[in-house]
Order: C-alpha cells, then structure tokens, then sequence
C-alpha cells in the first residue's frame, strides 16, 4: 500500500465498492439463476478466509486495511450469494465511509494501537463471544420477525440471519467492549442487532426497485443446506482461530500459517511472475531489450 493516503481513500470509497455495485445492478437478473449465485458462494470464501488471516499478521497499518479489504469484499459478495441483496448494500455503504475514514486517520493512529488493551482469556472471551451472538440474535429476530413473520422468508433467509449474528457479536465483543461485564455485551449486542436489522430493512425498501428478489440459500434444495453449512462451519473455524491464537500460532504449523499471511499467501509474487511470463510468450522481442531484461532481473 504504497499509494498516498487520500488515494487509498478514495480507492475504498468508491473505486473498490463498484464491483459490488454492478452486481446489484443487475441483481434482478441474477434472482432466477441460484446457481450462478450458489457457485458465487465458492468463488468468495477464499478471500473470506484469507484477508482476516493476513490482516491479523501486518505490521504495516495501511498494509492491515488493504487486506481487511479483501475480507470484507468476500463477505459482502456472500451476502449477495445468499440472496441478502439489501444486505450487501448497506455493507457496501458502511465499508465505503469507514474504510475511508480509517485510511484519512492511518497517519495518528499509531500511538492508540500501541497503548495496553484488555486482553481476556479464552474462557472469559468464548463466554463472551456466546452471550453477544444470543443477545445479537435477539435484535435481529425482534425487527424481522415484524417485517416478515417467518423470517425464513425474509432476504437471505436464515443463513443471512446467523452471518449476520456473528457479525454483531463481533462488535460486541470489540476490544473496546469491557469484557469483565457481560451485562453490557449483552446490551451492545441486542442494540447493535436492532440497529443493523432496521438498517438493513430500510435498503431493501428504499431500493426495492432496483434490487432482485433471489431464493435464501436454504431453500435451494440438498446443494443450498450443504453449501449453508460449509459457509457457517467456515466462520466457525475463523472465529476459533481468532479466539484460540494465542495457542496455535506458538505451533510449528501455526507459525508457518503466519509467516505466509504476513507475506499475503504469496499471492502477489505468484501473480507478478505469471505476468512477466505471459508478457515474454506475446513479446518476446520487446522483453530483449536492455531495459525489460534488467527491470525482469530486479
């Protein structure tokens, strides 16, 4: 992320999220087609997976967001994959502002991430991490269950519910959140879930001529119930992995796995030499001069 600041900026702002924005463009030519949708699914959980993993491991903060990045487009597209159209909008909306906003502040950032935080241990953390997700779910369902009765029914169906819950639980167990009071997780949690459920609510009817109406995950047959349990089993793994690091990055394989997040899997070097050798197959004169041979030498 070598980019300046108001740049990198910019980029999340707009340029980034526009990917997003022609998918629900055409969302409504998309609603009759749950294949494409459900394949979708596949397509986006490696970068859910791998853009937390390697934004755990930077030192470098601008370097953290750009991978965060990477996540969080995963996850919206997965929103969108499960039919939670309206959802993937408002994600858009919120990554777009905060995103931003956190690269305009990267330069006086520094002195807060360096102060002591509270660090909870795993017990304290996973009884945490179970109270906000209830409560979460708690102020979902009370706004939804309003809106649609059967919430199965509702954008996303039940599989969007639960993403949804993990992510409110999330917030609700935030380093800033006092984990000592399970109170007032509980109160972030049901707060949080009431909020992002009457956000979401008011994108699906502002929008509703613009956005389709695709079938929930879940109601897509034997490949729909499968493909919904590989989804959460997989946010189940990467919220094991974030609550136990303190085990399994002191093993021999866990190290290993940091090690390649901090470098990005490797993904850009893998890319940067199959474009020199691409370029070399198409023009292999032009590469034979002085200048291409020493920039492929450096």
């Amino acid at each position: 992320m070598e980019a300046p600041t108001p740049v990198s900026a910019l980029l999340h702002a707009g340029i980034i999220n526009s990917g997003g924005l022609l998918l629900l463009r055409f969302s409504q030519h998309f609603q009759d087609h749950t294949g494409a949708l459900s394949l979708l699914i596949l397509i986006v959980l490696p970068s859910i997976v791998l853009g937390p993993l390697a934004m755990w491991t930077q030192t470098d903060y601008k370097r953290g967001l750009a991978w965060s990045t990477v996540g969080q487009m995963g996850f919206m597209l997965l929103q969108f994959a499960v039919g939670g159209f309206g959802s993937a909008l408002l994600h858009l909306f919120g990554h777009g502002i905060y995103k931003a906003n956190a690269f305009l502040r990267s330069g006086t950032l520094e002195g807060m991430i360096e102060k002591p935080v509270f660090v909870p241990s795993r017990g304290n953390l996973l009884e945490g991490m179970a109270i906000g997700f209830g409560f979460g779910l708690l102020g979902l369902s009370s706004v939804y269950a309003l809106e649609f009765r059967n919430i199965g029914t509702m954008p996303g169906g039940w599989s969007l519910l639960v993403i949804q819950g993990l992510a409110v639980m999330q917030m609700a167990v935030s380093p800033a959140s006092n984990m000592q009071k399970k109170f007032l997780i509980g109160i972030i949690g049901f707060a949080a879930g009431l909020l992002y459920a009457v956000a979401n609510l008011a994108m699906e009817i502002l929008f509703s001529d613009s956005l389709g109406a695709a079938t929930p995950l879940e109601m897509r047959g034997t490949i729909g119930v499968i493909l919904m349990i590989f989804v959460l089993s997989v946010f189940v793994v990467l919220l094991m992995a974030w609550s136990g690091h303190r085990s399994w990055t002191r093993t021999y394989w866990g190290k290993s796995v940091l090690v390649a997040a901090s470098h990005g899997f490797y993904l850009n070097p893998c890319w940067s030499a199959r474009g020199v050798k691409t370029k070399a197959s198409l023009t292999p004169q032009l590469l034979n001069q002085p200048s291409f041979s020493l920039l492929e030498r450096k």
